[in-house]
């Protein structure tokens, strides 16, 4: 409901419609905090989980025009590029970009986000699914590594066949993974905020936890009480005996805060780039601190671009390796290529360069790494095995 609709009904003046709604959205705000910790806690009960499938994507609402742009053309045709203005009139953030995240047949969460990159979407996704749950999205998430259940569609598959371009599959895979949960939910938002003829994004975390809220509300018999005051122990939206002290009813603290254009031009420093001080990086041994010297002149001063895909696709599947190793376990080349769906040489090669910079010393300070060992069998075929903790090793 709109605040001039509010004001329509109730007959009162703009301002205070505005200003009511505003309270509304705050209290929902309130409520739907608590039900994103309460899904949290129960979503990391495996028992609970194991049949529960959580998606997750992203959608722009009220992008730049060319006439909020001073009729400039957008320089980039991205969907977060969308929301910004020319950089040459200074940047300024127009439109609002949406993360989705929810639960199919389940509640549903949305987040006012300034860019679609790994560090928001990732951010996100820590705060409201746990890793243990399964996750399904498009493949805009391939730098997720750390979930085990994580599973993607590919909306650019091209068709085997010779008369069609696109694939059937782009949409739901043959295994069944499908991202269709979150692309109705951004569907249902987008219908939703056409009542609004524009959100100004310092309000739009307000709207879209109003929205939020009021579709998760089904999935809670108790607040569906409270809100339709179907308890005698409630008054209006709280309880008969609550304080009102526990509330924050600052509205500030609920606005979405836009990134300059000089913060975003922060943030185009590349991801690889180590951030380790001096001091921490004299601690580690001379091949290690060799490595890390040369990443970063390589990230920093390099532009091949080739060259670069390649880095951060070795990069991902060496995440990917590290996630299904486990403490005190041992795994061969073998069962690590077949699960993975890796070739064997990418996986010895890869686990040959961690041998290769020291990861021995490196465990002693970070938990993060394997140390390696290699053994020749019968059949005279070297396997490399990744065992975990190995201080306990003589």
């Amino acid at each position: 409901m709109t605040s001039k609709e509010i004001a329509r009904k109730l007959s009162i003046p703009y301002k205070t419609a505005f200003y009511l709604k505003k309270r509304i959205q705050v209290i929902f705000s309130h409520l739907n905090e608590s039900l994103r910790e309460k899904l949290y806690k129960e979503l990391e009960n495996p028992e609970y989980a194991k049949d529960k499938i959580a998606v997750a994507d992203s959608v722009v609402l009220y992008s730049s025009s060319l006439r909020a742009n001073k009729f400039r053309s957008r320089r980039y045709k991205g969907g977060s590029a969308s929301i910004y203005l020319s950089n040459s009139i200074g940047g300024e953030q127009k439109g609002t970009l949406v993360h989705t995240v929810g639960i199919n047949g389940g509640m549903t969460f949305y987040k006012s986000i300034p860019l679609s990159n790994q560090y928001y979407l990732e951010k996100d996704l820590e705060e409201k699914i746990p890793k243990n749950v399964t996750l399904y999205t498009d493949q805009g998430y391939e730098f997720i590594w750390d979930r085990p259940n994580h599973k993607s569609v590919n909306h650019s598959r091209k068709s085997n066949d010779p008369r069609y371009n696109m694939s059937r599959e782009r949409w739901v895979t043959k295994e069944g993974v499908s991202s269709n949960g979150a692309e109705a939910r951004n569907n249902i938002l987008k219908q939703s905020f056409r009542s609004y003829g524009y959100i100004s994004p310092k309000w739009s975390q307000l709207y879209l936890t109003e929205i939020s809220l009021l579709g998760n509300i089904r999935f809670v018999p108790e607040l569906r009480n409270l809100l339709g005051f179907g308890e005698s122990r409630f008054v209006g939206l709280r309880d008969f005996y609550y304080s009102q002290e526990n509330l924050t009813h600052k509205t500030e603290n609920y606005n979405y805060l836009p990134l300059s254009l000089e913060a975003r031009n922060k943030l185009k420093t590349r991801k690889l780039v180590n951030h380790y001080r001096e001091q921490d990086i004299a601690k580690y041994n001379k091949d290690y601190r060799t490595a890390i010297l040369h990443n970063d002149h390589y990230w920093e001063k390099f532009y091949q671009k080739d060259r670069m895909k390649n880095e951060v696709e070795y990069n991902s599947k060496a995440f990917k390796i590290y996630s299904i190793t486990e403490k005190r376990k041992w795994i061969d080349v073998d069962s690590i290529a077949n699960q993975l769906k890796l070739n064997k040489r990418e996986v010895i090669f890869i686990i040959k360069k961690w041998r290769k910079h020291g990861i021995a010393d490196i465990i002693e300070r970070q938990e993060r790494y394997r140390k390696i060992y290699k053994f020749k069998v019968k059949n005279v075929k070297l396997y490399y095995l990744v065992y975990s903790n190995f201080t306990e090793v003589k």
